[in-house]
């Protein structure tokens, strides 16, 4: 297979070949290995990655007759995200771009190999990227029956709620009011501290919302940022 692919041989899968006797259809010509075209028209870009999984999710796209591009541009259908809250992801939603899990990547190739699907299939949508995904979020000032229900909320939506605020876990407090020991430590220690209407507005529009208008305090992180997203189609978002 290794010699095959090194000399650009034509390489197709056994459920692409029986996809285009059932279909009536030519077979395509690839200098890459095709087992299917369950990503055919798909442009994939990763952010929060690793590099090792990036590669796999380029390889596994290319033999699903997708593409594959580092930078996120308006060519880009997809976004297959490793943690919320990037630049990459903020411009990606704000331009109705969708998000997904790796894991949309490795069912598709899986599925795609034992009978015709496309990745846009409703079946994958359970992949779809969940609004706090990998967050991990402490609540300040809320009564009891309040946290219980934010908690609830934020872990149906991928984050982690950690009762402590840990300055080497936590990525977000969200509280009440803006004091007390929690607040103080979040800006000393340089952790995002929202007002709860970041957690609701998030829910309404159904994607994570930039941080800076529902910060409290004015110099913390992001505060003085200009990432509005603006130039989507001037400019690209690099590795991020």
């Amino acid at each position: 297979f290794q010699h095959l692919k090194t000399h650009k041989a034509w390489i197709l899968g056994a459920q692409l070949i029986s996809t285009c006797i059932d279909q009536n259809t030519t077979l395509p010509f690839s200098s890459y290995p095709l087992y299917s075209l369950a990503m055919k028209s798909i442009v994939i870009c990763c952010t929060n990655i690793e590099q090792s999984q990036r590669e796999t999710i380029r390889r596994h796209v290319a033999y699903m007759g997708g593409k594959f591009q580092t930078n996120l541009d308006s060519n880009v259908t997809h976004l297959v995200c490793g943690e919320s809250g990037s630049e990459k992801y903020f411009v990606a939603v704000e331009h109705n771009v969708s998000v997904m899990l790796p894991e949309w990547i490795d069912n598709v190739f899986l599925l795609s190999g034992q009978k015709s699907v496309k990745a846009t299939d409703s079946v994958f949508d359970r992949f779809k990227c969940p609004i706090f995904y990998k967050f991990h979020v402490c609540l300040s000032g809320f009564t009891t029956q309040n946290r219980d229900i934010l908690k609830q909320y934020l872990e149906k939506e991928g984050a982690t709620y950690c009762p402590d605020l840990d300055r080497d876990v936590c990525t977000h407090l969200v509280c009440r009011e803006p004091k007390g020991e929690k607040y103080e430590h979040a800006v000393k220690w340089n952790i995002f501290a929202l007002k709860s209407d970041w957690i609701f507005d998030s829910s309404e529009m159904g994607y994570c919302l930039r941080h800076d208008k529902y910060l409290w305090e004015n110099n913390n992180k992001e505060a003085n940022k200009q990432t509005d997203g603006k130039g989507w189609y001037k400019r690209e978002i690099t590795n991020y």
